[in-house]
């Protein structure tokens, strides 16, 4: 494949929200480690200036009859063209593109330069989206506890000769993080370090042996505010790729069993080899929806904690809450904790879930800032609300965790934990969030819409790092030929397993055997007393 058909194709994953910038460029392992940075550099580029690319393509028509080649496929070429010294690069499986750009270059220079006089544009910055590339997000590094201790990797990095700063606060990130050699450890997670943005350790020896894991600061929250002790058994609800099963399994040092569930088997088998790498043996991956799990069965019953991320808008798929609150929550006997979480911005995917939540049972209860990241200062934020008494208290609000890159420095994020009073915190009331004023729907009489009965609403795509619950898609309509037809818009496809099949089961690790493997690891031990983070 050339190097315009692969960004293309990267491309056209993240405008259909089925990956994230990073993933489908710097985690992809399709891409070789030596072409990492410019195929993530080229992404990034053309993202910036996709508005007036997109628009010189659409007025010109250059595509009218073409019959192999989309816009996508044109955009990062396009932008050589306009943009990069050396213009369109040459490769010998990408002619067809180039050839096409090239036939049409003076019609397409024309139109770039009238777009530039109608909108005033006196620099190349004019013509950049705003946004995210203008926001400074560090990388982040979480040291996998499992098979390293905090101070031993920062002993290494120091060694390999880089800075080690003790304290930076927020505002002084973007100061202080500047030298390509400086790095400091995270103030809210103990066990994460934060290095400039530009680091790259796909190389180190660290990162291979599974010692350091890149996985974003607020992608970190969920298993940490659940904080699961030693010895219990947890459902991690849509677990691939992993990042967030493997830094449970650290928490609860190996002692204890998570059912790791996704939908998707590639995903899934992605999961089985870096929690592997991370040396996690307390997993027993599922290739099931986390709704399939029978409560009352031995299994379900031994439930105690629940980790729940769910795909969001990013994937094109919004009503949720009604599978939430019928078919999960209040259905295991021994939760006594629940994280939900979503790498979206929308309130309708956030604070709207979790008012219907408390307002259709009263079982679970908001978890109260004091023991969800209390001196974090994201917290939930007011929406509209037409059923004034259920709407979210300012205390309910004040115990959610939201994040975003221009005020917390990491990817957009929200997080919001229930617990069960009768099963934990009995003799700490100030921990949870009590609101009797509340009025409790009576779901059987006034249920919440399923995606069944209400269309689908598609929110503008967000950066989801999610699973994959069933979800949908957006993609172009097509003839009966299978060719794509342009006069038609996108429609929805639910993802098709399918697909996928013949590439799990030509993979040696099947989610069975990898299931025995980490039951016979698995330690039967007795439960202990969760001890406090000291390094």
């Amino acid at each position: 494949m050339g190097f315009y058909s692969q960004t293309s194709s990267i491309l056209s994953n993240l405008l259909y929200g089925k990956a994230s910038l990073k993933s489908a460029t710097i985690g992809n392992s399709k891409i070789k480690p030596e072409h990492k940075r410019r195929v993530y550099a080229a992404i990034c580029e053309t993202l910036k200036y996709s508005r007036v690319l997109l628009q010189v393509l659409d007025n010109t028509k250059i595509l009218i009859g073409e019959k192999k080649i989309l816009d996508i496929d044109c955009l990062v070429a396009l932008h050589d063209l306009f943009f990069a010294r050396g213009g369109i690069q040459h490769d010998k499986q990408d002619l067809n593109i180039k050839k096409l750009l090239l036939k049409n270059k003076n019609i397409l220079i024309k139109e770039f330069e009238r777009y530039k006089t109608l909108n005033n544009v006196k620099s190349k910055t004019d013509m950049q989206l705003e946004g995210n590339d203008k926001v400074f997000i560090p990388r982040y590094i979480r040291v996998n506890t499992l098979k390293a201790s905090v101070d031993n990797v920062i002993e290494r990095f120091v060694a390999e000769g880089y800075k080690y700063l003790d304290t930076v606060l927020y505002n002084e990130f973007e100061k202080k993080l500047r030298s390509k050699k400086s790095f400091c450890r995270d103030m809210d997670i103990p066990n994460v370090l934060v290095f400039p943005p530009s680091t790259d350790f796909h190389v180190h020896e660290m990162y291979k042996s599974g010692e350091i894991i890149f996985q974003d600061k607020a992608s970190c929250f969920p298993a940490y505010i659940l904080n699961p002790e030693p010895g219990s058994t947890i459902i991690d609800a849509c677990a691939a790729p992993g990042n967030k099963t493997s830094h449970l399994a650290s928490i609860i040092d190996n002692q204890g069993l998570i059912y790791a569930c996704d939908l998707d088997k590639v995903r899934l088998n992605v999961l089985i080899k870096q929690t592997g790498i991370a040396g996690c043996t307390c997993i027993e991956p599922k290739c099931t929806s986390f709704l399939d799990f029978d409560p009352n069965s031995v299994e379900g019953k031994s439930i105690e904690y629940i980790l729940l991320d769910p795909s969001c808008s990013g994937s094109g798929i919004v009503n949720r809450s009604d599978q939430l609150v019928d078919s999960f929550i209040d259905t295991f006997p021994n939760v006594k904790k629940i994280t939900y979480s979503t790498c979206s911005i929308h309130t309708k995917e956030n604070e709207s879930v979790v008012e219907n939540v408390l307002s259709h049972q009263n079982r679970f209860k908001l978890a109260n800032r004091s023991i969800v990241l209390s001196e974090w200062n994201s917290r939930g934020i007011e929406y509209p609300n037409q059923n004034i008494d259920a709407s979210l208290t300012k205390r309910e609000l004040d115990a959610l965790v939201r994040s975003s890159p221009e005020e917390m420095h990491t990817n957009g994020f929200f997080v919001a934990c229930f617990v069960d009073p009768a099963l934990i915190y009995q003799n700490e009331k100030d921990n949870i969030v009590y609101n009797e004023k509340r009025p409790l729907i009576d779901f059987v009489k006034s249920p919440i819409a399923t995606t069944e009965s209400q269309k689908v609403e598609v929110l503008p795509a967000t950066n989801d790092n999610a699973s994959s619950v069933e979800t949908s898609f957006l993609v172009p309509a097509k003839t009966n030929g299978g060719e794509i037809d342009e006069t038609k818009p996108l429609k929805k496809q639910k993802m098709d397993e399918s697909v996928f099949n013949k590439k799990i089961e030509s993979n040696g690790n099947s989610t069975d055997n990898a299931s025995t493997k980490t039951n016979k690891k698995r330690k039967s031990g007795k439960k202990k007393v969760r001890q406090p983070i000291t390094n």
